[in-house]
């Protein structure tokens, strides 16, 4: 996390990793916790500054809920542009 100092996700935090070979910039598109009721939306947007078929676009949400006895259910969702994607 590189534009703020604090280590905690939030809404606009930005990030750099590298996958499968590729290095991606992503920022935070959705950080909404309604803690009363246990959930979480959590999505964040990533892409390269490639061109051609090296370029990749990538968003990936999750929803995150706490159930009873200590459990909890992840569903995520993800939207993949560009050939690194295909392969």
């Amino acid at each position: 996390m590189y534009n703020q100092d604090s280590t905690v996700l939030k809404n606009d935090t930005h990030f750099h990793f590298k996958t499968f070979g590729f290095d991606v910039e992503a920022q935070v598109e959705e950080y909404d916790l309604d803690a009363e009721n246990g959930v979480l939306r959590l999505a964040w947007h990533g892409w390269n500054k490639a061109e051609g078929g090296e370029f990749l676009d990538v968003y990936h949400a999750w929803l995150v809920q706490k159930l009873d006895r200590n459990r909890v259910r992840i569903l995520t969702q993800e939207s993949q542009i560009g050939t690194p994607a295909k392969e």
